[in-house]
């Protein structure tokens, strides 16, 4: 099982809410300046279709989000069992079948 580019979208959401934290308690240009550089840096290794998908769900809210015991964590719907399995086996894009956005799927955790 891969985890493709999911972990490195986990990272991007995760420093852009430290950045959107970050300038409206401190507004501290050095510190913004250089995590836009990080996710700039981690966004250039993101298939571009992957990106735009992720960024299109990102902006209203959530671009990925974690699979937890068949549920996804966006919208709480149960992804079923048959779609589970195909993304697990890399046949389906881990996207919610409801909401849209980008799965982290629990398998993912289980690796080294």
């Amino acid at each position: 099982m891969t985890r493709g580019p999911y972990t490195t979208l986990l990272k991007i959401q995760e420093l852009e809410l430290v950045l959107k934290e970050s300038q409206a308690l401190h507004g501290e240009e050095k510190e913004a300046q250089e995590l836009s550089e990080k996710i700039d840096a981690l966004k250039s290794d993101v298939p571009e279709r992957t990106l735009k998908h992720f960024d299109r769900f990102r902006k209203n809210g959530v671009g990925i989000t974690k699979e937890v015991d068949g549920r996804c964590r966006a919208c709480n719907m149960v992804i079923p069992q048959g779609t589970l399995n195909r993304m697990n086996s890399g046949k389906e894009e881990p996207v919610c079948p409801t909401c849209q956005v980008y799965l982290y799927l629990s398998v993912y955790n289980w690796e080294n």
